[in-house]
């Protein structure tokens, strides 16, 4: 069962309620997002069996270190891991990897696109997918058209899932959210004919859903496919070409047999220009007519979207359990014994009794006991013996029946015997500590340059460009030599083993490490860094909160999906708040533009505009490849401070950071020079 949504605090009962409820009722294990929530109850109730969500971005060996030790006996790791780093996960913990459906564009819980752009959190289940829309890219030295830029095709692994077998990998995931249930059977068996290595045929699952044409995702490099930016939904597969237009009527040929209702997708280019229905038109020897609409003109090709016949004998593939049973009636009474999956129960009944007129005969007793009722079984055997001269009613024969079903189905169920909980009372929550630390507000500032005037500054976060370029590191160092505060090192949200090892030759000489995701928690005490929290570490409720003070490494940042409301009642003092500049949307593991290096004209920060002309500023940086960071159209803006707060300069110009950094007190002058402002979700937080 999924719980893997962020949870609010006055969520945590219930839901913590309902998992000890699931439990009882015999659900193997529970997939979390939130890593304290899913750690806290480990601890207070053992035989839950906990798996960590993809959502929580376990990318790397010490992520994975932190789960096992916290009682997770599984993570399901991010999608954009490659092979080796999967191996290396595997061998600390057992993994679970996607291997066909649907593939997020942004680093696994770490999208907040729709959240900020439409109020709806990933987060918190409401994604409404503004990635699948239309966007173009603009630089000083480049644009290109509107497409679907960032809409990633789904993922299919294919014949290479048994490289992820060897590599480790416990549990194959099929995403089937939100899919017909044609997909979720056909993808299903797709992938487990894969395993079993009998041939797969991808053809079927291809005519049910294709986003694409399919993509191997990034276990071994950036796959061409990744990108299905010309055609959004379900391309199909080509069965033919336009031959002639009647009107509205289309001439398809094609060696297709179509049936009532099969739909077609009309491409030109490998662009979607139209759609057409068959609707009982006329069929000829070499295809038939359709209904269509669209700028569709003779030599378009036409993919079939909806293949009714081919719906209609997937869903007709139905899974029974195999049973047998074995009754008889005699004068003492009636007895069947059923078995399935080597499990077997014998009901009685004394419902039988002399006959009056006409008994009880052995063909009426055995068609009697083969109803199954709607039920998902398949009778492989059924014998009935009836002693002469004896009668019993339908219903009682039916009643003998239910039962014998009742108790199989229970006994099956209980071949793994549950280790039934009892839910515990909360604890008296201790008394929330509120107000400021001093009446002095603090600022702490993300950026990638540091020209500007550092004084109202205590905290400097720095995220390198090229995090391999020495002299951009040793310019740092030289731009804040008077700086008497503190200098972290700035880790993004996505960073693997190869990540690590590329900063540990010059990390000393920062005095802590401002990490994005949980697993700067394991990698500051093996560095014996501090540790800064960012927002992105998505600490949502006071219990983790409290749980990251355990570790003693240094501050954190709340959620930036959090109101102020619901950030004065965690009432944690001494934390920080994400209140002015920049703020990220997405973090792009893969390269928009096809990673053509040579050729490429992107500059550190282009635009990404909209189909309604918003522009958000991308920002790409370096680190074991190119990685790009997508900012909202507008810039956060507070109506007042919070006591501690977090500044983001990622995205602007150097003249932007300069007049915020000389006006950071003045907020109606930051009003006033910024073109677009929100007060972000401080103001209205998310559902």
């Amino acid at each position: 069962v999924t719980v893997n949504t962020l949870l609010k605090d006055e969520e945590l009962v219930k839901a913590e309620e309902k998992i000890v409820q699931a439990h009882n009722l015999g659900v193997d294990a529970f997939i979390v997002q939130d890593f304290f929530f899913g750690k806290a109850l480990k601890e207070k109730y053992p035989a839950l069996t906990m798996h960590l969500s993809t959502q929580a971005g376990v990318c790397n060996t010490f992520y994975a270190k932190m789960a096992k030790e916290a009682g997770y006996s599984r993570v399901v790791l991010a999608r954009e891991l490659p092979l080796a780093q999967i191996a290396a996960i595997s061998k600390i913990i057992e993994t679970e990897v996607f291997v066909q459906g649907a593939m997020c564009t942004s680093f696994s819980g770490h999208c907040y696109f729709s959240s900020f752009v439409g109020a709806n959190s990933g987060n918190r289940g409401r994604c409404k997918q503004p990635c699948r829309k239309k966007y173009s890219f603009h630089g000083k030295n480049f644009h290109t058209e509107p497409c679907y830029a960032i809409s990633l095709a789904d993922l299919s692994v294919g014949e290479e899932i048994h490289k992820l077998v060897e590599a480790g990998v416990t549990s194959f995931k099929i995403e089937g959210r939100m899919r017909r249930e044609e997909y979720t059977s056909s993808a299903t068996k797709y992938v487990k004919t894969l395993l079993e290595g009998s041939g797969a045929d991808r053809s079927e699952i291809s005519r049910i859903y294709n986003r694409g044409d399919y993509t191997s995702g990034y276990f071994f490099g950036q796959d061409k496919n990744l990108i299905s930016s010309n055609i959004q939904n379900h391309k199909g597969v080509k069965i033919g070409t336009i031959a002639e237009l009647r009107g509205k009527k289309l001439f398809v040929r094609s060696r297709h047999n179509p049936e009532n209702g099969d739909g077609f997708k009309i491409v030109r280019d490998g662009k979607e220009v139209g759609g057409a229905v068959y609707h009982k038109e006329e069929i000829k020897p070499f295809g038939f007519y359709v209904s269509g609409s669209g700028n569709i003109t003779v030599g378009d090709e036409v993919y079939i979207t909806t293949d009714v016949a081919l719906c209609r004998e997937v869903l007709s593939q139905k899974r029974y359990l195999p049973v047998e049973i074995i009754a008889s009636v005699t004068a003492e009474g009636a007895t069947a014994t059923f078995t399935a999956e080597n499990v077997s129960v014998t009901v009685e009944s004394k419902d039988v009794f002399p006959a009056q007129n006409a008994p009880l005969t052995k063909a009426d007793f055995t068609e009697q006991m083969k109803k199954t009722a709607g039920l998902p079984v398949l009778l492989t055997k059924c014998r009935g013996k009836v002693a002469e001269g004896l009668f019993m009613t339908k219903s009682a024969v039916n009643a003998l029946r239910r039962e014998g079903y009742d108790q199989l189905f229970a006994a099956i169920r209980n071949q793994k015997p549950i280790a039934k909980i009892e839910l515990k009372p909360q604890p008296i929550q201790e008394e929330k500590q509120r107000g400021v630390s001093s009446s002095k507000l603090r600022f702490a500032v993300i950026s990638d340059t540091f020209a500007f005037n550092l004084t109202p500054f205590e905290k400097l976060i720095f995220a390198p460009k090229n995090y391999h370029d020495k002299t951009e590191i040793d310019a740092f160092f030289a731009q804040t030599e008077t700086f008497i505060g503190e200098k972290y090192l700035y880790l993004p949200p996505y960073f693997t083993d190869q990540d690590a090892e590329t900063i540990y030759p010059y990390v000393k000489r920062f005095d802590g490490l401002f990490s994005e995701g949980l697993y700067g928690a394991e990698l500051g005490k093996r560095l014996k860094k501090a540790v800064f929290f960012g927002a992105e570490t998505n600490l949502f409720n006071l219990p983790s909160v409290q749980a990251t003070k355990a570790f003693g490494l240094g501050d954190i940042t709340l959620s930036k999906e959090l109101s102020e409301e619901e950030i004065k009642a965690i009432g944690e003092k001494d934390a920080f708040v994400s209140t002015l500049g920049t703020i990220k949307l997405m973090q792009l593991c893969y390269c928009p533009f096809g990673k053509n290096c040579k050729t490429c004209k992107a500059e550190d920060v282009f635009i990404m505009k909209d189909e309604e002309g918003r522009e958000f500023p991308v920002r790409r940086y370096s680190l074991n490849g190119c990685r790009f960071e997508v900012f909202n159209n507008a810039k956060q803006l507070p109506k007042e401070y919070c006591a501690n707060n977090l500044v983001s300069f990622l995205g602007m110009t150097e003249e932007e950071k300069d007049f915020t950094a000389n006006n950071l007190t003045r907020i109606s002058a930051l009003r006033t020079a910024w073109k677009r402002t929100t007060g972000g979700h401080l103001m209205r937080g998310v559902e």
